[in-house]
């Protein structure tokens, strides 16, 4: 049990203590990239591996070759001025990018499957932003792969990268765009109806001019910008998908096929690759206004609602609006991308969930029979007070292990004294100097910090 809560703690602590810096690493734009797509066997909330891609962050200023984990080799460009950590891991979805609005935009894609018989070529596009690099005419399937019918039919828009069975394609190649404010998907444009629910998908923050991680926190730039589009924290980007693994297994098989989505049948439903209790809380200081970006990589129309919270969308694809719509869910058609600011928060748990109930994963999670799944987190609204600076700069999304009602009574003994302090729980950030959670603005856990974590261990919303 401690150990347990030892190991939820721990991401905890290091974004309290990096909260206060005033230009986290994450808030640093670049201008460029390099992107891996690999296997990647995402394991879901019931506990079962599906098989599936991901996007491994490999960006270096200095070319080389590496081993994937599928045993390809593959040779990195080095022209990235982005520097990834050595030993990255693959991720669902891919890593977030971060650029410039009027500085360069460049992505590398390199093509590391090795699928069982055949490697299919790869492309990348980002829906709203105007492509530089140069585009031939649109690719095209000159036979029917597996023996599928119509022949001549469009595979790409843009130029693809690898493919053992496509001659003249290279390991790699770079994708340039022009840099416009905005949020918005990247993902692949080969086979889309098959590559992107593989995994092949991720998404792009475009500072605009004049943001400044420190003084200026600006999603938009422009005469509105102070009025409309200020805040003064943020999330990581909330990356909606939905998941077949029949599906997915079939790609395995045949990486061509099949050709139609028609019996596309998700039995998984994830926010940044995980579904609840395992998805990351949502973080917010009482108040103050805070940015949630909203990208839908799924095949379904999700409505994202923020119980107990007033948003304000500020834009939709990319492109700002003149007057924010007020509104306490948010729909997302596929491939939607929603920018909304919760203006005041209150203080609490809140719960943060689709109102079309896609709150399955598989038939049950593996911790609570038939209890709620998929797309459910929590947003921890929280004061800032004596050493506690929750969500004053960006924050690093790390796993977390669910809350169960054990650590609702552990707390509760705490909270009257029946025990010692010696639980540290993902209620909240920590206090910098103790370590404790700053429900209270204290240190210190209180009763309503009990309350809080038995809300989220029971999985209360209000649907």
């Amino acid at each position: 049990m401690y150990l347990k809560i030892a190991k939820i703690i721990r991401p905890l602590f290091i974004l309290a203590a990096v909260a206060s810096i005033p230009a986290p690493a994450w808030a640093t734009p670049y201008t460029s990239y390099t992107l891996v797509v690999t296997e990647h066997n995402p394991v879901m909330a019931d506990g079962k591996t599906v098989y599936g891609w991901g996007i491994m962050d490999v960006s270096s200023t200095t070319a080389g070759s590496i081993t994937l984990p599928n045993g390809t080799t593959v040779t990195i460009p080095g022209t990235a001025d982005h520097n990834a950590p050595a030993g990255g891991s693959i991720g669902l979805p891919g890593p977030a990018l971060e650029f410039q609005e009027g500085q360069p935009m460049n992505v590398t894609i390199v093509n590391g499957l090795n699928t069982i018989w055949q490697q299919p070529p790869v492309s990348l596009i980002i829906p709203g932003l105007f492509s530089t690099t140069a585009r031939p005419a649109p690719v095209m399937d000159p036979t029917p792969p597996n023996m599928q019918l119509p022949t001549n039919r469009v595979r790409s828009f843009t130029p693809e990268v690898g493919g053992t069975t496509v001659t003249g394609n290279p390991p790699y190649r770079t994708y340039s765009f022009t840099a416009k404010a905005g949020t918005y998907l990247y993902e692949s444009s080969t086979y889309q109806q098959q590559q992107v629910p593989m995994g092949f998908y991720g998404s792009v923050i475009v500072r605009p001019v004049g943001y400044n991680a420190t003084t200026n926190k600006i999603a938009y730039a422009g005469p509105a910008a102070a009025s409309n589009y200020a805040f003064y924290s943020e999330n990581p980007p909330l990356v909606l998908a939905d998941h077949d693994p029949g599906q997915n297994n079939t790609m395995f098989l045949t990486p061509f096929g099949p050709l139609s989505t028609i019996l596309y049948t998700p039995k998984y439903y994830t926010m940044n690759g995980k579904g609840y209790p395992y998805t990351d809380d949502l973080l917010a200081t009482v108040g103050q206004p805070v940015l949630v970006r909203l990208l839908n990589a799924g095949s379904r129309d999700y409505y994202m609602t923020f119980a107990g919270q007033t948003l304000k969308i500020i834009a939709e694809d990319g492109i700002p609006k003149k007057l924010p719509v007020t509104a306490s869910a948010v729909s997302l058609p596929a491939g939607k991308t929603v920018d909304a600011i919760m203006t005041s928060p209150t203080v609490g748990y809140f719960p943060v969930f689709d109102r079309a109930l896609n709150m399955v994963n598989g038939q049950v999670y593996k911790d609570v029979p038939l209890g709620p799944s998929g797309m459910m987190t929590f947003l921890g609204v929280f004061p800032a007070g004596g050493n506690c600076s929750p969500a004053k700069g960006k924050y690093t999304p790390s796993p977390i292990g669910p809350v169960t009602i054990t650590d609702a009574l552990h707390a509760l003994r705490e909270a009257v004294g029946l025990e010692a302090v010696n639980v540290n729980l993902d209620v909240s950030p920590v206090d910098v100097a103790t370590g404790l959670p700053c429900g209270k603005g204290n240190g210190t856990i209180g009763v309503t910090d009990a309350l809080f974590i038995l809300q989220k261990a029971v999985g209360a919303n209000p649907y």
